[in-house]
């Protein structure tokens, strides 16, 4: 039998040089190949390696994840915040306790200022890390369960009024500008649902959208997304295969009011 820490490793070093949703593929086909092999890991050191264990254990983590298929951006959000975490604490992962964490968790929120939904964050990234440690019976423990969600003072989000929408729609300076403006306004898709969107995914008034989890979704055009879209593609010269193959600051596109947090219109 394959060790999964292996195969790990080996989806881990090629998931660059491949799209995220064939890992998944990739590692059952290998391990149907060298399921006939025995690999064993080769000891050469007359030493054993005594390195930062929460690096080890943490590079192990995001090779797990890696082959589950999850996108760059989140692996890259699972490995700044843990590490960080870890760092802070300064124990090694097997040391950790649920009074540690709260500590750290009233640390950031109080001295250090981050938001508490920022807190709640770190503490849902830890507690992914600690799951898999306990899973893969790594620890027997989880000091994770212990450790209660910070409570968050729910604000009430104000919607759009058809004021506002009109003055987004005026602030627009080129066909580009409008028809990133009215998909936005007729699908309300991710920024990232946006940004991957192909020419080819537009099929009338649908669009096949890659979301979260790595999974496709439909949304759906409004006729003046339509119309905008026909004329914005007429005046592209290019033959990139993105709908939106470059966009802009969204400070450079508002000039009405509307606070440029509350669009999210950022991606390059």
């Amino acid at each position: 039998m394959i060790d999964d820490n292996f195969m790990n490793e080996i989806i881990y070093a090629i998931a660059p040089y491949v799209e995220n949703r064939d890992l998944s593929d990739i590692r059952m086909r290998l391990a149907i190949t060298l399921s006939n092999y025995d690999v064993r890991k080769q000891e050469t050191e007359l030493i054993p390696y005594e390195g930062d264990v929460n690096i080890e254990i943490l590079k192990r983590f995001l090779m797990a994840k890696t082959a589950r298929g999850l996108s760059k951006r989140t692996l890259e959000l699972y490995k700044n915040s843990i590490s960080m975490t870890l760092a802070k604490i300064g124990k090694p992962y097997s040391q950790v306790t649920a009074d540690d964490i709260r500590l750290y968790l009233a640390i950031r929120v109080n001295r250090d200022g981050v938001s508490k939904t920022c807190a709640n964050n770190e503490r849902r990234n830890l507690s992914a890390f600690y799951t898999w440690l306990q899973k893969e019976e790594i620890l027997i423990k989880n000091p994770m369960a212990k450790v209660e969600p910070i409570k968050e003072t729910k604000k009430k989000k104000k919607a759009y009024t058809n004021m506002d929408l009109e003055k987004i729609r005026y602030a627009c300076e080129d066909e580009m500008d409008r028809a990133l403006v009215e998909v936005l306004i007729s699908t309300w898709a991710r920024i990232s649902e946006i940004a991957s969107i192909k020419i080819s995914d537009i099929d009338g008034n649908k669009i096949i959208v890659h979301g979260k989890g790595d999974k496709y979704r439909m949304v759906y055009l409004t006729a003046k997304a339509q119309l905008a879209i026909k004329a914005y593609l007429e005046k592209r010269n290019d033959d990139a295969p993105l709908l939106f193959p470059k966009g802009r600051p969204a400070q450079e596109l508002i000039k009405s009011g509307i606070k440029t947090k509350d669009l999210h219109l950022w991606w390059t």
